[in-house]
Order: structure tokens, then C-alpha cells, then sequence
């Protein structure tokens, strides 16, 4: 749980609508163009809910969460999403090696401070 004094440091997302359907589908669009890094969300509890029939119906209450989530029939990830993210990791970490083995590391000027330092 978050204390209410970073409240207002919490992402807040709201959507409407002529009707309830409306208004779902612009917070299903919203939920699939957010982005958030380097912090747990709720995105993919939220993303959940906007496709349950019992929250579509509005039928939940206080129970909703512990007796939704996680869905039991759930698979953990999607065919091929482990192997996808293994191998982008793999890139990433290539990538980054390969750049820093092309970034001259000694150079005169880098030479010269260290001489200089040295005095």
C-alpha cells in the first residue's frame, strides 16, 4: 500500500463516455499505450479487468480484487514471450558490449588528464 502522502505522486487514469461501453474501450486504448519502467504497476491487473465479464457487467465489489486476481486460468506468459525476452536481453546486453568495445577508452586526451592528475 502506498501512504496517503505520495497520493499525488500515483498515475491516475480515467476515461469516459456516452455509456459504460464507451468508456471501457477508451480506458482498454489508454491501458495499451501506457508505458511505465522501473517501477511495479497495476497495468496488467487493469488490463485484466477491462476484458472480465463480472467488472464489464459492473458487477464487483470490495471482494473484486483477491477474487479475481490472479485469474487461475492464466497461463504465466504467452507462447514465445520468455524465449522473446531472453533473446532481447541477449541483444541488449551484445549491443551494449559491442558499443563500449568501439568507444576508444584511451585516448590522447584521456592520457593527457591522467598525466596531468599525476603531477
Amino acid at each position: 500500500t502506498v501512504p496517503s502522502e505520495y497520493d499525488p505522486l500515483l498515475a491516475k487514469v480515467i476515461a469516459h463516455g456516452r455509456d459504460r461501453a464507451e468508456a471501457v474501450a477508451r480506458m482498454r486504448r489508454a491501458l495499451d499505450e501506457m508505458r511505465v519502467a522501473g517501477v511495479p504497476t497495476a497495468l496488467p491487473f487493469l488490463r485484466y479487468a477491462m476484458g472480465e465479464p463480472d467488472f464489464l457487467a459492473g458487477q464487483y465489489d470490495t471482494d473484486y480484487v483477491p477474487t479475481h486476481w490472479p485469474p487461475a486460468e492464466r497461463g504465466d506468459l504467452p507462447d514465445g514471450a520468455a524465449a522473446a525476452g531472453a533473446l532481447a536481453a541477449v541483444l541488449a546486453v551484445r549491443s551494449r558490449t559491442e558499443r563500449r568495445a568501439a568507444t576508444p577508452t584511451d585516448t590522447a586526451w584521456a592520457r593527457a588528464a591522467r598525466e596531468d592528475g599525476l603531477r
